[in-house]
């Protein structure tokens, strides 16, 4: 009796090239006033983590800086592709109102901006995300000179 055996192999489909690392560089400001409460606090800081989660963090990919600000400005992070970096920073994020009662989100913007200015990278896209509570200072005419000012670096 004569036996044949047959192999078939079967190739897989070619696996497609990687997509290229999504190069931003991104720094979040968040507001630290008093009118913030702890609940809401908590709640910004688990968006922060939530979303430094799903970006991918590295060397090539997104970096991620981290402001606070009220009455003053605290730089937590420069841009950084490091992971652990991100995620210990933001473990250390000071309690909502430890910075003072008033709301000077032109500032906590520009400061941003000078964040990404200073230690952004060349070729990536600048982002600043800002994390308020929709309570600036009354009658802030820097949120408009902020915004004025973003408008004409689109241009």
């Amino acid at each position: 009796m004569i036996s044949l055996l047959l192999s078939v192999t079967a190739q897989a489909p070619p696996v497609p090239p990687a997509p290229p690392p999504c190069g931003i560089d991104l720094v979040l400001v968040l507001d630290s006033s008093c009118s913030i409460k702890n609940a809401s606090w908590t709640q910004a800081v688990r968006f922060v983590s939530n979303l430094t989660d799903a970006l991918p963090i590295a060397p090539a990919g997104v970096h991620v800086g981290i402001v606070e600000f009220a009455l003053s400005v605290t730089d937590n992070l420069e841009p950084t592709g490091d992971v652990a970096a991100v995620k210990t920073a933001i473990s250390q994020l000071n309690p909502a109102s430890s910075m003072g009662c008033k709301t000077h989100t032109a500032v906590g913007l520009r400061h941003g901006h000078t964040m990404l200015t200073n230690h952004g990278r060349a070729n990536v896209s600048p982002v600043v995300l800002l994390i308020p509570d929709g309570s600036p200072v009354p009658n802030d005419t820097g949120i408009k000179n902020a915004a004025a000012e973003a408008a004409a670096r689109k241009k």
